[in-house]
């Protein structure tokens, strides 16, 4: 019993990471398109390179931080 709890929380904890992966991706484009592209004749234009690093810089934090949150509660998980 206690092996098919811990493979259902790591696949529940895989699960929610992968959905969290497709919200962050979503929020990049987000970000480099908000305020960051200026819009000619129906086409984007090329975004500043500083707007793209910052868009960058947010994304591996989001990253980063997801990753942390995982870990935290796949050890929360197994000392239970």
């Amino acid at each position: 019993m206690e092996n098919a709890v811990t493979t259902w929380l790591n696949e529940l904890a895989a699960e929610k990471y992968d959905m969290g992966i497709l919200k962050l991706v979503d929020r990049y484009d987000k970000c480099l398109n908000v305020g960051a592209c200026q819009v000619t004749s129906g086409q984007r234009a090329s975004c500043s390179r500083d707007r793209m690093r910052q868009c960058d810089d947010s994304l591996l934090r989001s990253i980063q931080r997801r990753v942390n949150d995982m870990s935290r509660s796949d050890m929360s998980a197994h000392c239970m």
